[in-house]
C-alpha cells in the first residue's frame, strides 16, 4: 500500500509499512493476486522490525508484503484500517508514528473475503464472500472481539461502502447493475429502497463515512449520488470529466474528508496510474491539482484505493495487482 500526503503541489510518500502477521509469512508471493506496496523517499522511514517483506530503503525502496489482499478500508473516527484478504480479515492501528498489527481480535477467522467496510460512522464493519454479506458489531473484550450481527445471502458483489448514516446500521453492496443498500434488521440484513440506479458495466461503490454522498463507476466514467433523506439522486455537476485513453480506464475511487479546507472531495484512479482529486464546487467537480499526482504502474497495476489515516491528512492508500506470473522482487 501506498500512502500518499499531498500538500500543496508537493508530493510526500509516506513510509507506514503494514507489517505481515505470522499468519501469512507462508504465503508464497507467486500465488498472490494482489499485495500491499509501500514506496520510500528518504531514509526517515518507519519500518517495523517483525515484518517479513523484502525492505530496501534505498533507491526506489519497494515494499512487498506477502499478503493475498483484496481490499481495504480506513477507520473514518479513528486510528484502524481493516484489510480484506482471501486469508481472513487483519487490523491495523496507526499510532502516530506506525503501523502495526492488531493480533486480540479475532478477524481472521473471517476468511475468503471479497470486501470490508466500515461502516455506523466505524463502529462496525461489513464483509463480503462469495456468496454473503455480514455485519459485525465489536464488543470490548480484552482487545475487542467481532461478534456477527447481521447477515444476507447475496452473490456477485464487487464492492461494498458505508450506507446512509440515517439508516441503521446500512450498507451499500457494488454489483455489477449497480448498487443495492442493504439495511439491518434484527438478524437479517434486508435491501432498503432508495439506492442508486441501474448502471450497466459498474465496477464498485465508493462512500463517504456517513454515506450522504456516494460514488459508482464504470471503465470510462464515474458518477456522483448524493443522499436525500430518501433515495440516492444523481449528482451530475459534480461527476468528473472521463479521464483521458491514455490514462486507461478508471479502476478505483475513495473519498477524503474535508481536512484540505476545500470540503472534502474524491480521487479517481486510472489504470494508467494517474491518482486525480475533485472536490465539490458550486458549479460542479473542481480539479485540485495539489492533491494529484501519479502512481507508478509497472511492475504491478494499480487496482484500487482508499481513504487514508484519519491522522495522516490527505493520504490515501493503493492496493496493487500482481501483472501475469511469476514472483516479485
Amino acid at each position: 500500500m501506498t500512502l500518499c500526503r499531498m500538500a500543496g503541489a508537493a508530493v510526500i510518500l509516506l513510509a507506514l509499512l503494514l507489517a505481515a502477521p505470522a499468519a501469512l509469512a507462508g504465503v508464497v508471493k507467486s500465488q498472490n493476486p494482489y499485495w500491499f506496496q509501500d514506496t520510500y523517499t528518504d531514509t526517515t522511514s518507519v519500518d517495523i522490525p517483525a515484518t517479513s517483506a523484502l525492505v530496501d530503503t534505498a533507491g526506489t525502496g519497494t515494499v512487498t508484503l506477502p499478503f493475498r489482499p483484496v481490499g481495504i478500508s480506513f477507520d473514518p473516527a479513528g486510528t484502524h484500517a481493516l484489510v480484506s484478504t482471501l486469508d481472513g480479515i487483519f487490523a491495523f492501528v496507526y499510532d502516530g508514528q506506525s503501523v502495526v498489527p492488531v493480533t486480540t481480535w479475532n478477524l481472521g477467522g473471517i476468511a475468503g473475503t471479497t470486501g470490508v467496510s466500515w461502516i455506523d460512522g466505524g463502529s462496525a464493519f461489513a464483509a463480503a464472500t462469495s456468496g454473503e454479506i455480514a455485519v459485525y458489531g465489536l464488543v470490548p473484550n480484552a482487545g475487542y472481539t467481532a461478534v456477527r450481527v447481521a447477515t444476507a445471502r447475496f452473490s456477485g458483489a464487487v464492492g461494498l461502502a458505508p450506507g446512509p448514516a440515517a439508516l441503521l446500521t446500512a450498507v451499500l453492496v457494488a454489483t455489477a447493475g449497480g448498487a443495492t443498500i442493504l439495511e439491518a434488521q434484527g438478524t437479517a440484513l434486508v435491501p432498503a429502497s432508495g439506492g442508486p440506479a441501474g448502471l450497466s458495466g459498474n465496477l464498485g461503490v465508493a462512500a463517504t463515512a456517513d454515506g450522504a454522498v456516494a460514488a459508482t463507476w464504470r471503465r470510462g466514467a464515474v458518477q456522483l449520488w448524493a443522499w436525500d433523506g430518501s433515495a440516492y439522486a444523481a449528482a451530475m455537476p459534480w461527476d468528473p470529466p472521463a479521464p483521458p485513453a491514455a490514462d486507461g480506464p478508471v479502476v478505483s475511487v475513495a473519498f477524503f474528508p474535508g481536512s484540505t479546507g476545500l470540503g472534502g472531495g474524491y480521487w479517481v484512479l486510472t489504470a494508467g496510474g494517474r491518482l486525480l482529486a475533485y472536490t465539490y464546487g458550486p458549479g460542479g467537480a473542481v480539479p485540485v491539482p495539489g492533491l494529484s499526482t501519479a502512481v507508478p504502474v509497472s511492475p504491478d497495476a494499480p487496482a484500487a484505493i482508499g481513504a487514508g489515516w484519519p491522522a495522516v491528512p490527505d493520504s490515501v492508500g493503493v492496493l496493487y495487482r500482481k501483472r501475469g506470473g511469476g514472483t516479485r522482487t
